[in-house]
Protein backbone atom coordinates (compact mmCIF):
# COMPACT_ATOMS: atom_id res chain seq x y z
CA UNK A 1 0.00 0.00 0.00
CA UNK A 2 2.55 2.46 0.95
CA UNK A 3 4.81 2.12 -2.45
CA UNK A 4 1.05 2.76 -4.39
CA UNK A 5 1.09 5.82 -2.43
CA UNK A 6 4.49 6.48 -3.04
CA UNK A 7 4.00 5.57 -6.65
CA UNK A 8 0.83 8.43 -6.81
CA UNK A 9 3.08 11.54 -5.34
CA UNK A 10 5.81 10.62 -7.52
CA UNK A 11 3.52 11.22 -10.80
CA UNK A 12 1.84 13.77 -9.17
CA UNK A 13 4.71 15.62 -8.42
CA UNK A 14 6.45 15.11 -12.00
CA UNK A 15 2.99 16.48 -13.66
CA UNK A 16 3.33 19.54 -11.32
CA UNK A 17 7.23 19.97 -12.09
CA UNK A 18 6.58 20.09 -15.26
CA UNK A 19 3.96 22.40 -15.78
CA UNK A 20 5.93 24.77 -13.04
CA UNK A 21 9.16 24.28 -15.71
CA UNK A 22 6.59 25.07 -18.73
CA UNK A 23 5.13 28.14 -17.71
CA UNK A 24 8.31 29.94 -16.45
CA UNK A 25 9.90 28.93 -19.39
CA UNK A 26 6.93 31.55 -21.39
CA UNK A 27 7.37 34.10 -19.43
CA UNK A 28 11.58 34.17 -20.45
CA UNK A 29 12.01 37.99 -21.79
CA UNK A 30 14.11 38.50 -24.68
CA UNK A 31 17.65 39.22 -23.91
CA UNK A 32 20.25 40.31 -26.43
CA UNK A 33 18.29 39.94 -29.59
CA UNK A 34 17.31 42.72 -32.25
CA UNK A 35 14.09 43.76 -33.80
CA UNK A 36 16.23 45.35 -36.83
CA UNK A 37 16.75 43.60 -40.29
CA UNK A 38 20.99 42.96 -41.10
CA UNK A 39 22.78 45.61 -42.65
CA UNK A 40 23.37 45.17 -46.18
CA UNK A 41 27.03 44.62 -46.19
CA UNK A 42 27.95 46.91 -49.11
CA UNK A 43 25.08 49.69 -48.25
CA UNK A 44 26.33 52.84 -47.89
CA UNK A 45 24.28 55.57 -46.92
CA UNK A 46 25.36 58.68 -48.22
CA UNK A 47 27.36 59.45 -44.47
CA UNK A 48 24.20 58.85 -42.83
CA UNK A 49 24.63 55.45 -40.29
CA UNK A 50 22.88 54.64 -37.16
CA UNK A 51 24.60 51.27 -35.89
CA UNK A 52 22.14 49.05 -34.54
CA UNK A 53 23.23 45.47 -35.98
CA UNK A 54 25.32 43.54 -33.74
CA UNK A 55 28.15 42.87 -36.40
CA UNK A 56 30.92 44.72 -37.76
CA UNK A 57 30.84 46.26 -41.15
CA UNK A 58 31.96 44.40 -44.37
CA UNK A 59 35.10 45.24 -45.86
CA UNK A 60 32.60 46.75 -49.36
CA UNK A 61 30.75 48.88 -46.67
CA UNK A 62 33.15 52.26 -46.15
CA UNK A 63 32.86 55.80 -46.22
CA UNK A 64 35.83 57.80 -47.34
CA UNK A 65 36.11 60.79 -44.73
CA UNK A 66 38.28 62.99 -47.46
CA UNK A 67 34.63 63.73 -48.94
CA UNK A 68 32.03 63.31 -46.18
CA UNK A 69 31.87 62.67 -42.36
CA UNK A 70 30.25 59.84 -41.15
CA UNK A 71 27.31 60.46 -38.73
CA UNK A 72 26.75 57.84 -36.09
CA UNK A 73 23.98 57.37 -33.84
CA UNK A 74 22.72 54.34 -31.53
CA UNK A 75 21.13 52.89 -28.16
CA UNK A 76 21.59 49.48 -27.01
CA UNK A 77 20.71 47.98 -23.11
CA UNK A 78 23.04 44.37 -23.29
CA UNK A 79 24.68 44.55 -26.92
CA UNK A 80 28.16 45.72 -28.28
CA UNK A 81 27.17 48.00 -31.23
CA UNK A 82 29.62 48.89 -34.31
CA UNK A 83 29.55 51.25 -37.08
CA UNK A 84 27.52 49.83 -40.11
CA UNK A 85 30.06 51.06 -42.15
CA UNK A 86 34.16 51.81 -42.10
CA UNK A 87 35.54 54.97 -42.47
CA UNK A 88 39.29 55.58 -43.91
CA UNK A 89 40.94 58.28 -45.87
CA UNK A 90 42.53 60.16 -43.05
CA UNK A 91 45.55 60.26 -40.72
CA UNK A 92 43.76 62.48 -38.54
CA UNK A 93 40.02 61.57 -37.87
CA UNK A 94 38.12 63.80 -34.67
CA UNK A 95 35.46 62.06 -33.58
CA UNK A 96 32.72 64.47 -32.36
CA UNK A 97 30.42 62.54 -29.59
CA UNK A 98 27.59 62.48 -27.15
CA UNK A 99 26.71 60.40 -24.69
CA UNK A 100 23.22 60.73 -23.76
CA UNK A 101 23.31 57.66 -20.56
CA UNK A 102 23.76 58.23 -17.12
CA UNK A 103 26.50 55.73 -17.40
CA UNK A 104 30.01 56.12 -18.48
CA UNK A 105 30.40 55.20 -22.06
CA UNK A 106 33.20 53.31 -23.49
CA UNK A 107 33.90 53.61 -27.48
CA UNK A 108 36.69 51.69 -29.21
CA UNK A 109 38.37 52.36 -32.54
CA UNK A 110 40.30 48.76 -34.38
CA UNK A 111 41.35 48.65 -37.50
CA UNK A 112 39.96 45.85 -39.88
CA UNK A 113 41.11 42.64 -38.94
CA UNK A 114 42.88 43.71 -35.62
CA UNK A 115 41.91 42.29 -32.85
CA UNK A 116 43.77 44.61 -30.29
CA UNK A 117 41.79 48.48 -30.36
CA UNK A 118 44.01 51.38 -32.16
CA UNK A 119 42.28 53.38 -29.41
CA UNK A 120 39.64 53.04 -26.80
CA UNK A 121 37.63 56.43 -25.53
CA UNK A 122 35.15 56.86 -22.58
CA UNK A 123 32.81 59.48 -22.06
CA UNK A 124 31.47 60.29 -18.89
CA UNK A 125 28.12 60.43 -18.62
CA UNK A 126 25.35 62.92 -19.93
CA UNK A 127 28.72 64.61 -21.62
CA UNK A 128 30.47 64.91 -25.30
CA UNK A 129 33.72 64.31 -26.56
CA UNK A 130 35.52 65.84 -29.38
CA UNK A 131 38.65 63.90 -29.69
CA UNK A 132 41.50 63.03 -32.10
CA UNK A 133 42.05 59.77 -33.46
CA UNK A 134 45.54 60.05 -34.77
CA UNK A 135 48.23 57.31 -36.16
CA UNK A 136 45.83 56.06 -38.63
CA UNK A 137 46.68 54.82 -42.45
CA UNK A 138 44.68 56.68 -44.89
CA UNK A 139 44.35 53.46 -47.24
CA UNK A 140 43.16 51.48 -43.80
CA UNK A 141 39.69 50.39 -42.89
CA UNK A 142 38.89 51.37 -39.42
CA UNK A 143 35.28 50.81 -37.26
CA UNK A 144 33.81 51.73 -33.86
CA UNK A 145 32.35 50.02 -31.31
CA UNK A 146 30.33 51.31 -28.69
CA UNK A 147 29.88 48.86 -25.70
CA UNK A 148 26.50 48.84 -24.14
CA UNK A 149 24.98 50.18 -21.99
CA UNK A 150 24.89 53.01 -24.73
CA UNK A 151 22.66 55.80 -25.86
CA UNK A 152 25.35 58.22 -27.85
CA UNK A 153 25.26 60.24 -31.07
CA UNK A 154 28.02 62.03 -33.00
CA UNK A 155 30.20 61.77 -35.84
CA UNK A 156 33.52 60.86 -37.24
CA UNK A 157 35.14 63.40 -39.70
Amino acid sequence: MNKVKISILSIVFMFFWGTINTSAAEQTENINVSTEPPIVEDEVLNGEITPFGLNKPGAGAYIDLRYQKMNVSGSAQASTLYTNNHFKGKTLVHMDLWNHTNRTLTVKIYKRGSLIAHKTITISPNSGVYTPISGLNANDLYYAAFYAPSNFSGSFQ
